[in-house]
């Protein structure tokens, strides 16, 4: 089986998964592949992030059902999608930023 891969990300509002209108995808499609590296150190940071408690997708709700909705073409014609980085929370974005300012922090930066 091929797998197709969607990369992106989406601002999370105030609030976290329970905010309006973001879903879990795995509740909307477990079939759909998922590689959430920043809740792992296995990242370009080589820690995990703040903001990423957990390794889950979260969307909103029309993004998720389009993806099912391409997963389900995609698998009848042998391939799969395998998302990454499905939201990114502020602070997750104030993490890269000191992250990057820091000249002593090398271990990833080459």
């Amino acid at each position: 089986m091929r797998t197709a891969v969607v990369a992106g990300c989406a601002a999370m509002p105030a609030g976290g998964s329970g905010a309006p209108g973001f879903v879990v995808l795995a509740d909307v499609d477990p079939t759909i592949g998922q590689d959430i590296r920043y809740a792992t150190p296995h990242d370009f940071t080589g820690r995990v992030v703040d903001g990423y408690e957990e390794a889950v997708c979260l969307l909103a709700r029309p993004a998720a059902e389009a993806l099912r909705r391409a997963q389900r073409l995609l698998l009848a014609r042998g391939h799969s999608l395998l998302v990454y980085d499905c939201y990114r929370p502020q602070r997750a974005v104030d993490r890269f930023v000191r992250w990057a300012g820091d000249p002593d922090d090398r271990r990833t930066k080459a």
